[in-house]
Parts: structure tokens; sequence; C-alpha cells
């Protein structure tokens, strides 16, 4: 007995959370311009789109109440993208810097946990690193651009702050 692929789809369609193809600067939300349903969708393409980054969940990250820590949409949307990229890359907590800001994301969770204090030279808890900073004059969207999972052994203290400054990913 064979199983056609189109029907794996929809049965994983069905799922919570489950991957939805977008297409770039369109909306994530079902229904609307881009959006693709799964069972709709080709496994061929599926699989291109993937190996590409261009699946999305669609889940939003929020903002925990004492995180201390104020996002626009924007910034939320991007995260959003970047913590899909993130969870593909094994990554559980990550250090995000966004335009200035430096925050604690739990990946699993998707949640903005606080503000992350590189003043004191340690940072520890968190097992990769997403950049995304725009650059002066960037018209392109940064988001999920530099996702980077930590070496293991993970660097900490001075040193981790030293890789961070350096732009390394």
């Amino acid at each position: 007995m064979s199983t056609d692929t189109n029907q794996l789809l929809r049965v994983l369609g069905s799922s919570a959370g489950s991957l939805r193809p977008v297409a770039p600067g369109a909306s994530r939300a079902p229904g609307a311009k881009g959006w693709t349903p799964i069972e709709h969708a080709d496994f061929a393409r599926l699989l291109e789109q993937a190996q590409a980054g261009s699946l999305s969940t669609g889940l939003p990250v929020t903002v925990e109440k004492d995180a201390g820590v104020s996002l626009s949409e924007e910034e939320l949307a991007q995260l959003s993208v970047a913590a899909d990229k993130a969870e593909a890359a094994g990554i559980r907590s990550a250090l995000v810097m966004l335009d200035g800001k430096s925050v604690l994301l739990d990946v699993h969770t998707r949640s903005v946990k606080g503000a992350a204090d590189l003043s004191s030279g340690l940072l520890s808890g968190v097992d990769g690193v997403i950049n995304l900073t725009t650059t002066p004059g960037s018209t392109t969207s940064p988001a999920g651009a530099g996702i980077a999972p930590l070496p293991s052994p993970a660097p900490s203290g001075n040193a981790l702050i030293r890789l961070l400054a350096s732009g390394n990913r």
C-alpha cells in the first residue's frame, strides 16, 4: 500500500502549531493573501520552502508581564519568524539583539522573559544568539538572518561578551 504525500500533509495540517508555507512579505494569518493551507500544498514545494527557511508556524511571540520590555508589533513579528528558525536549529533559550535592545527569548514558550543585562560581563542560560539588528540604510528585514547556536561548550562570561561584540556568527 502506498501513501500519497498530500494525504500525509493533510494529516500534519490538522495538528495544532503545524507549519504553513508563506509567500515572502505576506501576512502569516490564516486566510491572508499569500497564506496557503497545508492541504493544498505540494510536498516537494514544502520541502524546498523548508530548506530555504520560508515556512512559518504563524505562532506569535509574547512579552511576559513582568519582563519590563516594550516591543512594537513589527519587532514581535520579527521575533516570531526568528523563533521558528531558532526552534528548527534546536535553540531553546536565546539572547536576541534587536536594534539597540538585548532581550531573553524562551523559544519553546515563544515569550520574551526580560531585558538581557550584558554590563556585568556574564550571561548564562542561553544556548543561542539571534541578531535582528538592522544595518543603517538597510531596506530588507533581517528577521532570522543572524541566528547562531553557541558552540559547545558554550562560551560564558567575558568570552561570550567578546564573541557578541566581535559580530562573528
